[in-house]
């Protein structure tokens, strides 16, 4: 079967070059065998059996991948054979594992590019290589995942003994909480967002921390879909250029709160000076109140990093929150639904700032200007 390239003219199975004087024959799916893998299993050291006259290369390919030895040449001859002759193409598993994530390797391009007549026995090798990255990336992300569900639900648990109290703030704290006006954000008072806050009787801090940052991000600017292009790393940058890191003094006088709020954010005050009417004094119990306050001043650092995680989590939820146009609000995510005329998403958006930032034609920068200009002359009016 041929089929045609831009680089190197038609191409078959039969003209691709083989190492070690071998023939196209020679490397048919189920005539390689390991000699050094054991017989006593037949069904992880055996060749895939014959399929309705022919061996099947997707069995093939899961069989060398499956190996203990993995000989990434053959991997990539059976998927060069198979991408020519098409017998690869119908793999739901191959085919995710060579091209449905944007940030893996295509497989299918890359065999085509490299089917060139020249030398390609290194060509093979990479193109195994190329597969197992792609399943390694694959599996790697999912382990994350898991990791990551696992981790927020321990470091939750970590932390039950901290709670938010706006009578554990005194009142020169509570004045410095006040976020200065910085377009697009707007000037906001913490405390005050807080306070019209109603929380559940047996919610945990991590809920009650959610709650607090999202009641705060969907009215910190104007536009409010304007925070929207930002999000908050631990490295401070981001590899999306759509999307800005928030403002340092924003993150720190939020970290701030949140931790005076728990009582232990003048952790450098000794047992002796804190508070005696506050509620976090309280929370210390009677038995050995100034062990269990060291123990929680000692937890500091982590419980930053739980808040700061919080803060990421918050701002990734909020841009699958739609933008109303009428009312110049962030709305429930859709979940499926379909937005209105008046309604308009983060994916939208997103797509006219990557077509500027990727292509700045005088067309794309306009689109987007059009863009911001319609929610700007829609915003509802501030008294």
């Amino acid at each position: 079967m041929k089929r045609k390239y831009e680089l190197g003219g038609e191409i078959n199975a039969d003209d691709i070059p083989v190492t070690n004087h071998e023939t196209i024959e020679d490397t048919k799916p189920g005539s390689v065998k390991d000699e050094s893998e054991s017989s006593s299993d037949s069904r992880s050291n055996s060749p895939p059996a014959m399929e309705m006259g022919g061996y099947s290369r997707e069995a093939y390919l899961k069989y060398q991948i499956g190996k203990r030895d993995m000989d990434l040449i053959e991997i990539g001859k059976t998927i060069v054979l198979g991408t020519v002759d098409q017998s690869l193409s119908a793999s739901k598993q191959v085919d995710r594992a060579a091209k449905q994530d944007a940030q893996l390797i295509n497989l299918e391009n890359l065999v085509h590019g490299l089917a060139q007549e020249s030398t390609i026995d290194q060509k093979f090798s990479m193109v195994g290589s190329s597969l197992c990255f792609n399943i390694h990336k694959t599996s790697l992300k999912s382990a994350i995942s898991s990791l990551n569900a696992k981790s927020s639900i321990d470091t939750s648990a970590q932390f039950s003994n901290f709670d938010f109290n706006i009578l554990n703030l005194q009142e020169e704290q509570i004045e410095k909480y006040q976020i200065q006006a910085e377009d697009p954000f707007l000037e906001a008072d913490l405390a005050y967002i807080f306070g019209l806050l109603t929380f559940r009787d047996n919610a945990k801090l991590l809920n009650k921390t959610k709650q607090f940052i999202k009641a705060y991000f969907v009215v910190s600017c104007r536009p409010r879909c304007f925070i929207w292009r930002y999000t908050l790393r631990k490295s401070g940058a981001t590899h999306k250029k759509s999307i800005s890191h928030l403002p340092h003094h924003i993150m720190t006088l939020i970290v701030d709160f949140l931790l005076d709020l728990c009582g232990i954010g003048r952790f450098d005050v000794p047992y002796l000076e804190l508070e005696r009417t506050s509620p976090f004094f309280y929370s210390l119990g009677a038995e050995d109140p100034e062990g269990i306050y060291q123990q929680l001043c000692e937890s500091r650092d982590e419980l930053v990093e739980f808040f700061k995680n919080a803060i990421t989590d918050c701002l990734n939820e909020i841009r699958e929150m739609p933008y109303l146009l009428d009312s110049g609000v962030l709305s429930t995510p859709l979940r499926g639904r379909s937005p209105s005329n008046s309604t308009i998403t983060w994916k939208q958006y997103e797509n006219l700032l990557k077509c500027e930032i990727e292509n700045p034609t005088p067309q794309n920068i306009q689109n987007r200007v059009n863009f911001e200009h319609a929610i700007f002359t829609q915003l509802p009016v501030i008294d």
